[in-house]
């Protein structure tokens, strides 16, 4: 598979150059320069890679690695925009990173909360955790938007994940709670 991108330095094309190689040398390397010097630019072109490998590669995880450790808040949009993407996976894996690097989303509440009503189960729990994780302040807008696209989803939906998304439900409430004080 071919990664393309002309917002990428020449640094990061050499990168991902090394990623399709094949060469588990290259490979491992150019994940490590990736964790100490790639930037949000790398964002795309990597879930892009990491979509096109399988589910058992050792290289997904090493990967997920790389993604829970981004601290530049310029990859917050960068991930936000990939919640809408169509692999279930790439949802899970930009929800985890967005956690585990404690990147500030709670400005994108509707966008996270619409994320985990259209993924699969997995998506719903990693939501739910990057949800009950959030801090504040919060928008009240959000909140409610982010309460109609829950009701919506229940009122219509019967899956394996309706505890995940009243769990979340539940979390948000508590926000505007909060907010109403």
């Amino acid at each position: 598979m071919s990664i393309t991108s002309t917002k990428l330095s020449t640094f990061n094309k050499a990168i991902l150059q090394d990623l399709q190689s094949g060469n588990n040398a290259k490979l491992k390397n150019a994940i490590k320069k990736l964790s100490s010097k790639g930037n949000a630019s790398i964002i795309d072109p990597l879930i892009e890679f990491y979509t096109s490998l399988n589910e058992e590669d050792a290289i997904r995880n090493e990967i997920k690695t790389v993604f829970s450790q981004l601290k530049s808040t310029k990859a917050l949009p960068e991930l936000i925009k990939n919640l809408t993407h169509q692999d279930n996976r790439v949802k899970e894996l930009v929800l985890f990173s967005i956690w585990s690097s404690n990147l500030d989303a709670v400005d994108d509440i509707p966008a996270i909360v619409d994320c985990a009503c259209k993924g699969d189960f997995m998506v719903a729990l990693e939501a739910l955790t990057l949800i009950e994780n959030l801090e504040g302040p919060f928008n009240e807008q959000d909140l409610i938007e982010s309460m109609i696209s829950i009701n919506e989803y229940l009122s219509k939906e019967k899956d394996d994940k309706i505890e995940l998304i009243q769990s979340i439900l539940q979390t948000i409430t508590k926000f505007e709670e909060q907010i109403q004080i």
